[in-house]
């Protein structure tokens, strides 16, 4: 019995041993290595999984810096940007690949050269808006893709073409339009027995918003009017008062469904394009991410003429949809509240010059990671500022607006939960850990909304001890 603990004892011992040599200590802070011995074949083979969640990595490292055996390598919650030609060539044992909840926005072609033996990738909760089946070389082995979580409406024909061996798909996206140019993803999983997930639902249009693609029908996939846009802007959207000689940028901002999308402005009804004399400069058209596209005009100077509508149009193979606003231009000599830039804990707005007695709106500035509203959301929320009619900017309202600091977000969501004697002792927990660092209270609602929240927890302080005093009474070992 002592030979065999002894032997027990040495060869966990050898495991240790084998397993330090084949998974060395990372020069990467926040990343740990383990490995096992793997039977293969009637011989041994160390299979190492690599961990570096939440690292705080901004980029991918060489693939050089880890072990040659490494079959699992987990970097998700980090700040990665963008994926490089081979960025992990050399890996060829790898079988999985978590990349979710980062800041991808561009994959170059050929980022995953090198891995043949990869099973499963998860590239969900990203900012990947462009999407082409060079990104994916490769990958003939894979079975199960995760691209939920980001900011495509639609896919591409032909993306998954190296896909031999795909089993399981997810692509689900607040703005997913399930309409004619997704009927070849219906039929291609199909014909390959590549299961849809759950999960996958359609946000546009309307009349299938919610529905599982999985169960949709190939004639459900039509392009049909009215053209429904995830996403249409043109700021500023309410009417502009402005004085002779301002200068007013306005912008137009729609989703990219395809590349039949066009931006066009018009006055009054009437085309127009850049003319320097009347003081109009009619911008190109940017692209955001295969997913926006932006056309921005610019009034310089401007004259009496100028006032009317002005009107966005955006023309597609779906259908066409405009939004319109108005300009009145008046004489200096009426009194107005003089242009302002206000910088506060929502964020920094600029205020044009207002004529006196006017209620001036700004929208809300938008957050990393906001999401497209869906039609059946409320409107845009406004930041507003009063003229008073002395021309003094007097009363103002930001209260609609999110606050510009993550950390100050973050505790106002707190502040907005309710607290009961079920999730006291819980919520009370993960605050402690979320303001652990001092230095982050850089606003003083930062505060006002810890004591806040201090203040209705300290309510349940007996219950949360009784709840401890009985939890430790069960677990104490009894003698």
């Amino acid at each position: 019995m002592k030979l065999l603990n002894l032997f027990c004892v040495i060869a966990g011992l050898w495991r240790m041993l084998s397993a330090s040599r084949s998974c060395p200590d990372l020069v990467i802070d926040g990343c740990r290595c383990t490995s096992e011995r793997h039977m293969e074949l009637s011989r041994q083979t160390v299979r190492v999984k690599v961990v570096c969640s939440g690292a705080e990595l901004m980029d991918t490292f060489q693939p050089s810096f880890l072990p040659n055996t490494t079959v699992s390598l987990v970097l998700s919650h980090n700040k990665i940007s963008l994926l490089k030609n081979c960025s992990f060539l050399g890996l060829s044992y790898l079988e999985r690949l978590d990349l979710k909840n980062n800041l991808i926005s561009t994959i170059k072609p050929g980022a995953f050269r090198g891995l043949a033996a990869l099973r499963r990738l998860d590239l969900s909760n990203n900012r990947i808006g462009c999407l082409s089946p060079e990104m994916f070389e490769d990958l003939a082995n894979l079975s199960k893709l995760n691209l939920s979580g980001n900011i495509f409406s639609s896919l591409p024909e032909g993306l998954f073409t190296h896909f031999l061996s795909l089993q399981v798909l997810y692509f689900s996206s607040e703005s997913l339009y399930c309409d004619c140019h997704l009927q070849w993803l219906l039929l291609w999983a199909r014909a390959n027995a590549v299961r849809i997930g759950n999960g996958t639902p359609c946000a546009y249009p309307t009349h299938l918003h919610g529905l599982e693609f999985r169960s949709l029908r190939e004639h459900q996939l039509k392009c049909v009017g009215p053209l429904e846009l995830p996403l249409f802007q043109l700021i500023p959207s309410q009417r502009q008062v402005v004085f002779r000689g301002d200068r007013l940028p306005l912008q137009c901002t729609a989703s990219y469904l395809d590349e039949s999308v066009r931006l066009q402005w018009s006055h009054n009804g009437r085309p127009v394009s850049t003319h320097e004399q009347s003081g109009i400069l009619v911008e190109e058209s940017i692209v955001h991410d295969c997913c926006q596209v932006t056309r921005e005009l610019i009034l310089s100077n401007i004259d009496i003429g100028l006032s009317g509508h002005w009107t966005c149009l955006v023309t597609s193979s779906r259908g066409n949809s405009s939004q319109s606003m108005e300009i009145v231009v008046l004489e200096t000599s009426a009194p107005y509240c003089p242009a302002e830039r206000v910088t506060n804990n929502k964020g920094e707005y600029r205020w044009p010059r207002t004529l006196a007695g006017i209620l001036a709106f700004l929208p809300c500035l938008p957050h990393p990671f906001s999401t497209p509203q869906h039609p059946s959301v409320p409107r845009e929320k406004k930041a507003w500022r009063r003229c008073d009619r002395m021309g003094r900017w007097a009363e103002e309202d930001y209260t609609q607006c999110a606050y510009a600091n993550e950390f100050t977000r973050v505790l106002y969501q707190f502040s907005q939960m309710v607290i009961n004697a079920t999730n006291a002792q819980v919520l009370a927990q993960q605050l402690s850990a979320f303001t652990n660092r001092a230095a982050l209270f850089d606003d003083k609602m930062d505060v006002i909304f810890v004591t806040h929240i201090m203040e209705r927890l300290l309510r349940f302080v007996d219950r949360i001890q009784d709840v401890c005093w009985e939890t430790t009474y069960r677990t104490w070992p009894v003698t």
